[in-house]
């Protein structure tokens, strides 16, 4: 099973699209909200990462903003 996690934050709308994306792909994920979680605002910040959305899939895997094709190469769908 894959491990994809989304860091977003509460009034974006590339993260809402991002996420009803995956969703209407059926692909599992985890919601960081950054907004919520000063210890993820933390760790996204130590990690240069400068704005949402971004996707960690596999713990490995790193694609910043609503890019659905990174996302599926990473994961290995077809569009």
């Amino acid at each position: 099973m894959e491990s994809v996690v989304v860091y977003s934050t509460t009034f974006c709308g590339q993260c809402r699209a991002l996420k009803n994306w995956l969703n209407s792909k059926n692909i599992d994920f985890t919601e960081v909200n950054l907004n919520n979680d000063p210890a993820a605002m933390q760790m996204f910040a130590d990690k240069g990462w400068k704005s949402v959305p971004v996707t960690v899939i596999n713990h490995k895997e790193v694609v910043h903003g609503f890019d659905t094709a990174a996302i599926e190469s990473a994961l290995k769908l077809e569009g």
